[in-house]
């Protein structure tokens, strides 16, 4: 498990690092504002990713 950036001042966190969640994140990023992507596998992308999620 990672610690978490030492930075304690987000104006979102986003819950999840999905498709959804990171493009949200981008277009927080872009308008200036601090995201912190939160995800509990060891790859982001969600759904989306080219690994077998479930047996």
């Amino acid at each position: 498990m990672l610690p978490l950036p030492a930075h304690q001042g987000y104006d979102a966190v986003i819950v999840g690092g999905g498709h959804n969640g990171l493009v949200a994140a981008a277009y927080l990023a872009r308008a200036g504002r601090s995201v912190l992507v939160l995800e509990r596998l060891d790859a982001t992308g969600g759904a989306a990713v080219s690994t077998r999620p479930f047996a």
